[in-house]
């Protein structure tokens, strides 16, 4: 398992990392370092950090990273729509770097993740987007 602290560098806005792809000019986005939001008009943090929990459980990064083999990381950015029930409605691969298992293992994750639990009644959107960059960071020397 990736640890977050790894996988979601700068989620909580240090990003050190030019993100152009993770910006949402459609809506009032919101980006909090690796993940942007199509709307930002709700208590979304504690429903955000289930979520993010939830996906952590289920991203299993490749053998081949684990021990070393595909030490120069990657990322991959994922759109996905969540309906107010939690059913995923859409998942998309924007971009992509590096390896594609690594990348396979972060949409597996994605694709793994129902049942997601549903949004707040007071939602204020039919359905929630969320962009994500799933990061595999590069594999420092011993």
């Amino acid at each position: 398992r990736l640890r977050s602290a790894d996988a979601f560098k700068g989620a909580n806005g240090s990003s050190d990392i030019d993100q152009p792809e993770m910006h949402n000019p459609d809506g009032d986005a919101s980006v909090l370092g690796d993940v942007s939001l199509n709307t930002i008009a709700w208590d979304y943090a504690p429903w955000l950090q289930r979520f993010g929990r939830q996906l952590m459980d289920r991203w299993h990064a490749p053998t081949a990273y684990l021990y070393g083999i595909l030490k120069e990381g990657g990322w991959g950015v994922f759109e996905i729509e969540i309906s107010k029930s939690g059913q995923i409605l859409r998942l998309e691969k924007l971009e992509e770097q590096g390896h594609p298992s690594l990348i396979q293992a972060a949409q597996g994750a994605l694709r793994s993740m129902p049942p997601i639990e549903p949004l707040p009644a007071d939602f204020p959107e039919p359905t929630l987007i969320l962009r994500i960059r799933m990061i595999y960071p590069k594999v420092r020397p011993q």
